[in-house]
C-alpha cells in the first residue's frame, strides 16, 4: 500500500514538527487533527513524500528521531529541514516529494 508521510507544523508548537502518515491527502489529514486539538492556530503541511508502506516508513523515521521526540509519539523538537532530510536519508527507493513551502514536486 502506498501513501503519504508528512512533516507538519502548528503555530502553538513553535520549534517542533509532527511527522505522520496518511493514505489520503496530507493537507486534509492535518486539517483533521489540527481542528481536533482545539489548540490555537492551524496545522500546516510543510513537506510530504509519497512512499510505499507509509506506516512502516513513519516508524523508521520516528525511530531515527527518537532523541528529539517530544509530546507523545509524533512530535519532534527539530526544524522542517532536518525532518525532511531524515525522511530522504532513510529512503531505499525513489519517491516523489512535495515540498509545500516551495509548492513544487521533486523526485529523489
Amino acid at each position: 500500500m502506498k501513501g503519504w508521510i508528512y512533516v507538519a507544523t502548528m503555530a502553538n508548537k513553535e520549534g517542533m514538527v509532527k511527522i505522520g502518515y496518511s493514505e489520503r491527502d496530507p493537507d486534509e489529514r492535518v486539517k483533521e487533527w489540527s481542528r481536533a486539538t482545539g489548540a490555537p492556530g492551524e496545522g500546516k503541511v510543510e513537506y510530504a513524500a509519497w512512499v510505499n508502506d507509509p506506516k512502516e516508513f513513519e516508524k523508521r523515521v520516528h525511530d531515527r528521531l527518537q532523541d528529539v521526540r517530544q509530546d507523545g509519539k509524533r512530535w519532534f523538537n527539530c526544524d522542517v529541514g532536518f525532518a525532511a532530510r531524515c525522511l530522504s536519508s532513510i529512503n531505499t527507493q525513489p519517491i516523489q516529494c512535495a515540498n509545500f513551502l516551495e509548492q513544487n514536486l521533486v523526485k529523489f
